[in-house]
């Protein structure tokens, strides 16, 4: 359970500060509202990153924890073997490129948030979120193909950018358009006009990103699956394609809902409409978004088809 855990947090941290490089980058810039509000957003975005990058480390030593436990025998050493696992593994160059990925990231975001009118640091912190995108092909099936194993890292790169530039500015939008009560169950009038109006701006800039980032989660978990499937019916006779069919019914539950806010409550928003129903859908989107990560956790580290 640890490891499906430490898994999970990892997607959730590598979305997250994605998301927020994208909303820095691509919707900041075509944000119509005052410079203050904007560096605002752009700084708030840069905090939630640090958040992310802080919930990474331990989830990354964690699984670090495991995969040392599992090559011990028992009365090793507790440190017996680390070297080897990171110095001649595959799984140890993919931890080490994640190792240097988080603190190039965290540095961009560290730097972002106290100088938000620098679009400099945001691309450092881009550098760096990039860097962890590639981390899971690094680690799991792809790099293990014995065949176009290119095409196979490549396509595995592509799905977490995809997913993470996507889901992670819908996740950064709903963090920065939060408004929470106080002890007593009030919510501060000021904050709250402040988080709508924040929702009301950035949720008709999202389409172009999110069509973008969806398309490319897409077509690379098609091309992923292909590559690994031996027969069609591995889809529902192992339990590797009966993964990849729950997730791809999940995510596709998630475009019908992010296309029903595009049509139907995004128009509501320009006419200044309440944003309750928009502020539900999302979260509602982004809690299954959540069961989709947790869906992958599991499945990288199921054996393929014929394994």
């Amino acid at each position: 359970m640890e490891w499906i855990i430490a898994r999970w947090v990892t997607f959730v941290a590598t979305l997250l500060v994605t998301g927020a490089c994208a909303v820095a980058l691509a919707l900041a810039p075509r944000f119509t509202g005052d410079e203050e509000t904007r560096h605002a957003m752009t700084r708030d975005a840069a905090r939630l990153g640090i958040g992310a990058i802080l919930a990474l480390i331990p989830a990354s030593f964690l699984r670090l924890a495991d995969q040392v436990m599992a090559l011990r025998s028992p009365g090793d050493p507790i440190l017996q073997g680390v070297d080897v696992l990171l110095m001649s593994t595959t799984w140890g160059s993919g931890f080490l490129w994640q190792s240097a990925a988080t603190l190039v990231a965290g540095i961009g975001c560290w730097l972002a948030a106290r100088h938000p009118r620098a679009t400099p640091w945001w691309l450092v912190a881009t550098a760096g979120a990039l860097g962890l995108c590639a981390t899971p092909a690094l680690q799991g099936h792809a790099i293990g193909s014995e065949e176009r194993t290119a095409l196979a890292v490549a396509a595995d790169v592509a799905h977490v950018f995809g997913g993470s530039v996507w889901l992670g500015a819908l996740g950064v939008i709903a963090w920065l358009s939060i408004t929470l009560p106080n002890a007593d169950g009030v919510r501060d009038p000021d904050h709250s006009a402040r988080a709508d109006a924040r929702l009301r701006a950035l949720v008709p800039l999202v389409p172009p990103l999110a069509l973008t980032g969806a398309v490319l989660l897409i077509v690379s978990g098609v091309v992923a699956t292909v590559m690994h499937l031996q027969a069609v019916s591995d889809l529902w006779l192992v339990a590797w394609g009966r993964y990849v069919l729950a997730k791809t019914v999940l995510v596709c539950v998630i475009v019908a809902l992010g296309a029903l806010n595009w049509r139907r409550l995004g128009p509501r928003l320009a006419l200044h409409a309440d944003v309750s129903a928009m502020r539900k859908s999302l979260v509602t989107e982004l809690l299954l978004a959540l069961l989709v990560l947790i869906i992958t956790a599991m499945l990288v580290v199921t054996p393929l088809p014929g394994e």
